[in-house]
């Protein structure tokens, strides 16, 4: 089983007081196998084949979503720098154009991407490697 420490913040107005920390024991990987017996299905069944489907095709949009993040991330341009601005705004034109949809809404998934892939690498993995749901990530 993996461990994983969990902190919880600190009570309002309380931060002299160091947080507790939580250990939390992960439940056994989930599998094919796992779900079917965590969902209470015969083996065999049609609803077995159908929620083991659905739970590939879950991983895979997992994955998927992971690929789009990599492939915006690099058109990340800090705000820090005034002088980048142009070329921030072509970036967010281009991403845009190829996502049909405004230059805000691209800012906002290009500057996502850049926070997903370098400022939560491990986070990241969980999801390119189709353990993390999109929706969680």
């Amino acid at each position: 089983m993996e461990t994983m420490t969990v902190t919880e913040p600190h009570p309002v107005g309380r931060s002299d007081i160091a947080p507790p920390f939580v250990t939390v024991r992960a439940r056994s990987p989930l599998t094919p196998t796992s779900l079917i017996a965590r969902g209470k299905l015969d083996a065999g069944s049609v609803d077995a084949a159908a929620v083991t489907r659905i739970m590939e095709s879950e991983r895979e949009e997992s994955r998927r979503h992971a690929r789009h993040l990599l492939g915006l991330a690099p058109f990340w341009i800090d705000y820090e720098d005034p002088d980048l601005s142009d070329d921030r705004e072509e970036r967010s034109l281009a991403i845009a154009i190829a996502l049909r949809t405004t230059t805000a809404r691209a800012s906002y998934r290009i500057r996502d991407a850049h926070i997903a892939v370098n400022e939560m690498p491990q986070t990241f993995e969980r999801l390119a490697a189709g353990d993390m749901p999109k929706e969680w990530h």
